[in-house]
């Protein structure tokens, strides 16, 4: 398996609507929701809903979670500047109204990362940040 994007479900049309955008455009292997209302959008062919997290041949580790450094219940410790990845891994984002603590990584090892100098951030504006990161350090190395 190689890389992917893992988020909370979020019910909101124009979020899911930039998610397909994402997905689409930055031609992301595979994408996992994990909640437990999904709803398809048109080509998501690479969409994988209500996602088990817990097991490894679902979604492969390792795991990194997307946050903020001063995050209210988990904090960012590795700069996506400094974050060297893996050729499969799994970046994990919450949902734009509810921020991810550990219950939701169903006790998988995983590692914080944020986003130097950003604020808020809409988990789409964040995964495209990071999918462009990836791709030029992948391209360099």
């Amino acid at each position: 398996m190689s890389w992917g994007v893992c988020l909370e479900y979020d019910s909101r049309e124009p979020f899911r609507r930039a998610w397909g955008y994402i997905i689409q455009e930055c031609e992301i292997p595979n994408a996992w929701e994990r909640g437990t209302h999904p709803q398809a959008m048109p080509n998501w062919d690479s969409w994988h809903f209500d996602v088990d997290i817990s097991d490894p041949l679902q979604v492969p580790d390792p795991i990194f979670v997307f946050t903020p450094k001063d995050g209210t219940k988990l904090k960012g410790e590795v700069s996506l500047y400094d974050l060297e990845h893996p050729e499969q891994a799994t970046y994990f984002f919450g949902s734009d109204s509810m921020n991810l603590n550990d219950r939701h990584l169903d006790g998988r090892d995983f590692t914080t990362v944020y986003i130097p100098e950003s604020g808020h951030l809409h988990s789409f504006v964040a995964a495209s940040m990071v999918i462009y990161d990836r791709k030029r350090k992948l391209c360099l190395s």
